[in-house]
């Protein structure tokens, strides 16, 4: 019996060093995920009014943000890759470098070329191909936009997710519906992956005015199960939520959008597991 009991602890043991070191290892690797991520200071350089709302749903994450210069147009994206935690966490590092590949060294700035060079990068590197069987395809998701450093103009790509426009001038218009103040640009309805049919993205020309807001996410906001129901928040509750927070200054806008999440996946003390990412950008032209 007590051999068995030593057996029993020693397993017990090798059970927990094992876990601690695959918990230190993704401590580790949300260090370098963190680093690779443009920090606060970053994004205020090119927007004194902004916000980043960043809840990843494991240690690390799937989702991601980025923004660069180059030449006389800013980048600035939000990225979900396929999953989350450590899987998800692995394609957005990928993303990440071959976001900087394609844009910082070559210098492409068209986003809808940035979105068709990213998807050619992750076709090839992950050997994709129609013939896969996977219903599930490894890829990404995502909302890009490159402004003219005049502020005046900029384009837009989005692969299955949209862009919000919240106008400067619709701010303080009295509407029946209050969502309508904020302005849908769709993706087009395909992924930056293999895809059976594949087409080029589309390049979406917006003029800006000063006061402009923009805002680009993923869909781990409105997925999120909570409120009286348990029902997930959805596009047009978190529409209607950009919408009535707009005629707030942009910083207290993102913790307005953010407490709001928090008491959706907590309402009535019953606590929600937070299902997918979450990642929010408003950015103020």
């Amino acid at each position: 019996i007590e051999a068995q009991r030593d057996e029993i602890e020693s397993q017990r043991d090798e059970v927990q060093f094992q876990k601690g070191e695959i918990e230190d290892s993704i401590l580790y690797a949300k260090r370098i995920q963190t680093a690779v991520i443009p920090s606060m200071e970053k994004f205020e350089s090119f927007f004194k009014s902004h916000f980043v709302i960043f809840k990843p749903h494991s240690v690390v994450s799937g989702d991601f943000y980025w923004i660069t210069q180059v030449n006389e147009w800013i980048i600035a994206t939000v990225v979900d890759c396929t999953g989350h935690g450590v899987p998800g966490a692995f394609m957005s590092m990928l993303g990440v470098s071959f976001l900087n590949e394609i844009v910082r060294k070559k210098e492409v700035t068209n986003a809808a070329s940035v979105l068709n060079h990213l998807r050619d990068s992750v076709i090839e590197a992950l050997q994709q191909s129609n013939s896969d069987t996977n219903d599930v395809r490894d890829g990404m998701d995502m909302s890009l936009v490159a402004i003219h450093e005049g502020r005046k103009k900029a384009f837009w790509a989005g692969a299955n997710n949209p862009l919000w426009i919240v106008r400067h001038s619709e701010t303080e218009k009295q509407l029946d519906d209050i969502a309508n103040k904020v302005e849908v640009i769709k993706g087009d309805a395909m992924p930056v992956s293999i895809f059976m049919n594949m087409r080029d993205f589309t390049n979406h020309e917006i003029t800006l005015n000063e006061k402009d807001r923009l805002y680009l996410f993923s869909d781990g906001f409105s997925d999120q199960f909570g409120g009286p129901k348990g029902k997930k928040y959805l596009n047009k509750s978190f529409r209607r939520l950009i919408a009535e927070t707009s005629i707030l200054p942009m910083k207290e806008q993102g913790k307005h959008v953010e407490i709001a999440f928090d008491e959706w996946g907590t309402y009535g003390g019953k606590i929600f597991e937070q299902v997918d990412d979450v990642t929010v950008l408003g950015l103020e032209i």
